[in-house]
């Protein structure tokens, strides 16, 4: 998973950081990590535990504690064209890493898969919902506004199911509402890139 998002570090080179951090005198360290990207097994999950498993166990006294988040696809980067997994499987697999890390007594902490998921929305949103943020705002901008004026759109009519803007594959023929920023990145390399990272 580690190569998928270009973190290219070897469980060696993190053990290493980790010695270096205890012998300058840190107390502990803080991991953050990312679960639901594509590709993404329950075997993945498990091998993180086991690697902090084996830290806590190799360094006596070393805190360890880690915050996690959800996968969100965001415009302009290759991961634009990626499945963002459900709420109920990401609330599954947070159920999850939580009781397999409390059984070797590191904490952690988690982003809301509700929160997560309106960001995915907006991410790859287009124009039309730009009434509804408006609106979102003036009742608030919290999750309830977010939730409930989206029904009220989706029934008007004004747009679509929010699945489609969240949670869809977006085929890399497909012409996206900021294709046409000028930006450094060509479209192109951002494709080969998505390719490239989803067959590792």
């Amino acid at each position: 998973m580690r190569r998928v998002i270009n973190k290219n570090l070897s469980n060696e080179q993190i053990r290493n950081a980790v010695s270096v951090c205890q012998k300058n005198g840190l107390k502990g360290l803080k991991i953050y990590a990312m679960i639901g990207l594509p590709t993404e097994t329950h075997e993945d999950l498990q091998e993180l535990v086991d690697l902090i498993k084996s830290l806590k166990q190799e360094f006596k006294g070393f805190d360890f504690s880690l915050s996690f988040a959800t996968f969100v696809p965001k415009a302009q980067t290759p991961f634009q064209f990626a499945l963002r997994e459900d709420s109920k499987s990401l609330e599954k697999k947070y159920e999850f890493l939580k009781k397999q890390f409390a059984k070797i007594g590191v904490q952690i902490s988690t982003s809301s898969v509700k929160w997560d998921y309106y960001q995915a929305m907006l991410a790859r949103a287009d124009r039309r919902v730009t009434n509804y943020l408006i609106e979102v705002y003036r009742q608030g901008g919290n999750i309830g506004a977010f939730k409930n004026v989206y029904k009220e759109f989706y029934k008007a009519g004004k747009l679509p199911e929010a699945d489609c803007f969240a949670l869809n594959t977006i085929s890399t023929n497909e012409y996206l509402p900021w294709d046409y920023i000028v930006s450094c990145i060509d479209k192109n390399d951002l494709i080969n890139e998505y390719n490239r990272l989803i067959k590792n």
